[in-house]
Order: structure tokens, then sequence, then C-alpha cells
């Protein structure tokens, strides 16, 4: 158990409400309820994501609904995998399964410095968390009831936008996943399966990373089984994903804001692209550039 102190670097906090989902609503409704094991599954993922953007400890609240005791034997036995997941730290708290736990927890997080808190719960979770805590980002992933927050959140999102881990999806390698699925289908059909899955729910899952806030930008990994050149392609899906205006940034100046690179200004690098017309209106004329302009000398037109 832990009480808040000091070494809140890089540390998030976990709030896993064991009892949402169960309100006379849902059964009345003959609603879905999650058991306590997908909620481990959950908080599992969570874990194993935000150990990969850096973060080495999480604060936790405690339960008496199951909880923390399955997800104790879980850590063990994957540490015992050699897997790498962030020290968790449950909360000192004498946990009496009400609405109050949720608040202390919130309390208790917010003051040992935590630099964002997920909840999983429904709106009545949320709610108690904001009224523990009010100064701290909460990453929501729908585990209960819920009007305002509606959506079921993939944990792995939820982590790259709370870290805004830049996602460069390649959608022009996505575009061949049916082709290397028909490949390998006579011997690898569960392969074949997943890759052809992976491609049908392509723009839906990048949009749903970009409502979530995390930060998309164009690429192609050309140079290896595609050619060079593909940017124009990649725009165009991108476009499908979130609009022209969207997409031309992951290409051009959101890219360069990530990168580090000056934006359009006096003294800047005058690194530009010429088209004959606005390509946010018209995207097509990204693939006939007038003229390449690098570091102030024209290199193509």
């Amino acid at each position: 158990m832990v009480s808040p102190g000091s070494g809140a670097q890089d540390c998030i906090g976990i709030i896993a409400n064991p009892v949402s989902a169960r309100d006379v609503r849902r059964i009345v409704a003959n609603a879905s309820s999650l058991q306590i094991s997908e909620r481990v599954n959950i908080v599992l993922r969570v874990l194993s994501t935000v150990r990969s953007f850096g973060v080495k400890r999480v604060l936790m609240m405690p339960d008496r609904a199951g909880i923390r005791a399955m997800l104790v034997r879980h850590l063990n036995r994957e540490r015992n995998l050699h897997h790498v997941f962030p020290e968790v730290e449950f909360l000192d708290i004498n946990a009496a399964s009400t609405v109050d736990d949720t608040i202390l927890a919130a309390r208790m997080m917010g003051e040992a410095g935590v630099r964002a808190v997920v909840v999983l719960g429904g709106d009545g979770t949320h709610r108690a968390v904001i009224k523990g805590c009010s100064t701290v980002p909460i990453a929501g992933l729908s585990t209960g009831t819920n009007n305002a927050f509606p959506e079921m959140r993939e944990p792995t999102i939820a982590a790259m936008a709370e870290r805004q881990v830049a996602l460069v999806p390649t959608m022009v390698n996505l575009e061949t996943f049916p082709e290397i699925a028909a490949s390998g289908e006579a011997k690898f059909p569960t392969y074949a399966a997943h890759m052809r899955d992976l491609h049908a729910r392509r723009f839906e899952t990048m949009a749903k990373a970009a409502d979530a806030g995390v930060p998309i930008y164009a690429g192609t990994d050309a140079g290896g089984s595609l050619a060079h050149g593909l940017i124009p392609d990649e725009v165009a899906l991108l476009a499908k994903v979130g609009g022209a205006e969207f997409a031309l940034g992951a290409a051009s100046w959101r890219a360069r804001d990530w990168l580090g690179r000056d934006a359009l200004g006096e003294g800047a690098s005058a690194d530009l692209v010429v088209f004959a017309s606005d390509p946010r209106k018209n995207l097509a004329v990204v693939r006939e550039p007038l003229f390449v302009i690098l570091r102030g000398r024209v290199v193509r037109g």
C-alpha cells in the first residue's frame, strides 16, 4: 500500500470501478456487463501500453471485488515470463465499495502529482473522479453506463493520446494487406483473417485515434516492397480519415513542427512545394507540383 508522496514523474493513476454497469437500467434493458476478468484485462493492456511509453510507476485504487487480487496474480505470471510492466502501487485506502473510494482515490492521486488518471467506469465514476480531483487530465474508458462517455475506447489509443505518442500509420502499406492475406491464406488462415480484419477497420481505427487526440503524421515506409514517391497516395488516404486539411498538415506543417523544423517565417529555411491551386480545395493537385523548393533552391519544376 502507498500514500501520496514523491516520485510522481512519469507516474499515472488508474481507477477501475469494479461495480460499474450493474445498475437497474442495464438489468431492465438486458444490457451487457463486463466481468472482473475483462476489467483486469483492460488494466493489463493499459499497463503494457504506458510502460512502452516510459511510465514506470502507476498508482491504483484498491477494491474488494477482486480486481486487485486478480491483477496481482496476472502481473506475477507476466513477470515470470519476463514481460515488463510499470510498478503498480495500491493506495492506502480501506475500500468500502462505495463512491467514496473513487473520490478519495482521485484526491490522493492528485496530491501525489500523477500526470493523468485512467478511469474504467461509467458517468457516475467519472463524475466522482472529477469531484476528487479536477486538475488532472482524465483518460476515460467506458466500462459502465455512459451518456457523457458513450464510446468504448481502446486502451492503447487512450494511452497514446495521454502521452501524445505520434502515430505514422503508413496507410499505403495497409492497402496491401488483402494481397498479403491471400498469399498466405492456404498455410496461415488465421493470420490471413487477421490481416483482412485490420484492413477492413483501417479508416475506423485511424479516425478513433485522431478523435482521441493522437498526433498522426504521413509516411510510407517506401524503399522496400513499395516504391518511393507515394506521399500523394498517403495524403489521399489520410484525407478519408480527417479531410484534406488534416491530411496535408500530416505531411507538411504539423509534421515539420513535430520534427522540430522551422515553420514559415522570416529567416526560416525556404522548403516549399508550389501547386497550381489550393490543395485544401482540390487535393488531386498534390500529384502534380509546379515547383519543389529546398532551402531556397528550385530542385524540381
